[in-house]
């Protein structure tokens, strides 16, 4: 766990200078055929091209677990990527935590989404400063998280929410444990909304994504309120901001521009989603890239054509089907004669290169998500707050597993 603001800053740096090795992490091999690194390191090279999808998956399940044949200038960038994230996690003692065992505490919360809850309630329980009055939960969706607070402590519970149809439900959640909950209805985008933060709250947000972080920071602040915790997500939901703006002057200063599609890299991880949708989403890209590939043979042009998403009716019980489709709906050509099977397979292969030759960005995702965490966890030292930076659950349990704490004493 970092807690030092010295700490914070020199982590900050180490991770901005393996940040600037930008043409290693840039390039995206799934729309480029031959990345711009490829010549300089072409042992790396070649021994990606020749990695099957079976040691694809296990090096993206397991990337700092490498095999003999590794070329050294990989295990030189893992290393580093390996020991400029490494970060401890927060004590989870047994203060209060017997309160979030009673059955009606996690009724209606799936089971990984419950570890994360519980989780993250253990490191509220265990950090949280005496004489708070009240949990505020921010971007509370059916309230779980408030909920879990609500019962181990017997605190008020405000649910932040902007989809008020889960007000009810919310409600009746929070009525099985005889809770005083107060569901308001609100955009946590709209800087006004921080007025539900008072200076006696602990505020908690579970996977606040993006600039609802930077809300929920700015809110507690201005507040001044007696706790702030929250766990950030998708880095790349960047509200009504159309660029990405470090919130801390040290990360201004680190003069590392990110634009919005770069910031997916820190997110872009899929190995605990369920097998199924990890085959679907390994079918559609092999797909596109097989579409892509059709559409440059019959153009000529060496561009890559983007589907962004599908709709909801694309076609996916055919790789044929579905290429006349996107074909007919962006007025693309395929070409005169073309073997669907062949196509397919063509793709098929084409995807399995780029997955390869993206492990060599995928050593800068951590980074990345690293280094924007810290960036929020500055802005509270420097607004002159604690700042406590640590994972809160095994990454088993979820990749955005980064939290901040900030208790006034």
């Amino acid at each position: 766990m970092l807690q030092h603001p010295d700490a914070l800053l020199e982590r900050l740096d180490t991770l901005s200078a393996l940040m600037r090795r930008r043409h290693l992490w840039e390039p995206r091999p799934f729309i480029l055929h031959r990345l711009p690194w490829e010549d300089d390191h072409p042992d790396l090279s070649a021994w990606l091209r020749r990695l099957t999808t079976p040691q694809i998956l296990a090096i993206e399940e397991n990337p700092f677990v490498l095999q003999g044949d590794t070329p050294g200038v990989y295990l030189e960038w893992a290393s580093a990527s390996q020991a400029a994230t490494a970060i401890g996690a927060f004590a989870q003692g047994a203060k209060d935590a017997a309160g979030l065992e009673g059955p009606h505490v996690r009724f209606k919360i799936p089971g990984r989404k419950w570890t994360q809850v519980r989780s993250f309630a253990q490191v509220a329980l265990w950090t949280m400063p005496p004489g708070a009055t009240r949990i505020v939960d921010w971007c509370a969706g059916k309230g779980h998280l408030g909920r879990a607070l609500g019962a181990a402590t017997g605190l008020p519970v405000r649910l932040i929410e902007r989809q008020g149809r889960l007000g009810p439900l919310a409600r009746r959640l929070a009525g099985r444990l005889r809770l005083d909950v107060e569901f308001i209805e609100a955009d946590a985008l709209d800087p006004g909304a921080g007025r539900h933060i008072d200076a006696d709250t602990v505020a908690v947000g579970l996977h606040a994504c993006g600039a609802l972080t930077s809300t929920l920071l700015e809110g507690a602040c201005r507040a001044g309120a007696r706790a702030v915790l929250v766990a950030p997500c998708c880095h790349h939901f960047l509200g009504p901001a159309t660029s990405f703006i470090p919130m801390s002057r040290a990360a201004r200063d680190a003069d590392l521009p990110l634009a919005p599609h770069q910031l997916r890299l820190s997110i872009a991880d899929d190995v605990l989603a369920p097998g199924r949708d990890r085959r679907r989403r390994a079918r559609e890209q092999s797909w596109r890239q097989g579409f892509d590939l059709l559409v440059r043979e019959a153009t000529g042009r060496e561009a890559f054509t983007s589907l962004g998403i599908l709709p909801p009716d694309a076609p996916a019980d055919s790789f044929e089907r579905f290429c006349r489709a996107m074909a007919a709906q962006l007025d693309l050509p395929l070409p005169s004669r073309w073997d669907p099977d062949r196509a397919e397979a063509a793709g098929q292969e084409r995807a399995r290169l780029a997955r390869a030759l993206g492990l060599v960005r995928a050593l800068f995702r951590r980074p990345m998500e690293l280094w924007i965490v810290l960036d929020r966890a500055l802005y509270l030292t420097e607004q002159g707050r604690p700042a406590q930076l640590g994972a809160f659950c095994d990454r088993a349990d979820s990749p955005r597993n980064l939290l901040i704490a900030s208790c006034l004493p």
